[in-house]
């Protein structure tokens, strides 16, 4: 009668981004994620100014992180079977995850993205998958993955370069541009 564990197999490839959470375009999605907790927020400012326009987009910000790390976080079911009860990571295990790298308008555009990707929701019932509390937090803080990555293929020192410099790795004589 003891508790068997196994995983089942996923896709080494998974897509990072939630194109139905961008803080500034889906604004209406993330409210929905949050069953009706955002509903005051109402439309926020694509470059917000004002203090309680970039209050709105980090609240926002912290729905759309968590529902996305919720999403890719794979969790422990139990399955009862032919041998008894058994214990099943259905998704992918991030508990591993030592690095987080966050990029994004919202993210990298208004201070306290860092601490945002550092406060995910903790699982009451411990049953989900999530990186622990000691994950390093990078952000891309020049906005520049995506078009590295792009130009990697044909300069792949260069886009290092300026990925590891955007992700505050290393200082470089550009860091100042």
């Amino acid at each position: 009668t003891g508790v068997q564990t196994c995983a089942l197999p996923i896709s080494f490839s998974k897509r990072s981004v939630e194109g139905d959470l961008g803080v500034f375009y889906n604004v209406s999605k993330i409210v929905e994620a949050s069953g009706g907790v955002l509903e005051e927020i109402g439309s926020v400012d694509v470059l917000p100014r004002e203090q309680d326009q970039r209050d709105k987009v980090r609240q926002l910000t912290q729905w759309a992180v968590n529902v996305a790390f919720w999403r890719h976080a794979g969790e422990i079911r139990t399955a009862y079977g032919a041998y008894g009860r058994s214990e099943v990571v259905e998704g992918r295990d991030l508990t591993a995850v030592k690095v987080v790298v966050g990029t994004g308008g919202a993210l990298t555009r208004l201070s306290g993205g860092r601490e945002i990707l550092s406060r995910l929701w903790p699982d009451p019932k411990k049953r989900k998958l999530l990186p622990g509390k000691g994950a390093k937090v990078f952000l891309d803080t020049r906005y520049i993955m995506a078009a590295a990555g792009l130009m990697g293929r044909h300069y792949p020192e260069q886009s290092l370069a300026l990925i590891l410099e955007s992700l505050g790795c290393i200082q470089t004589a550009s860091a100042g541009v």
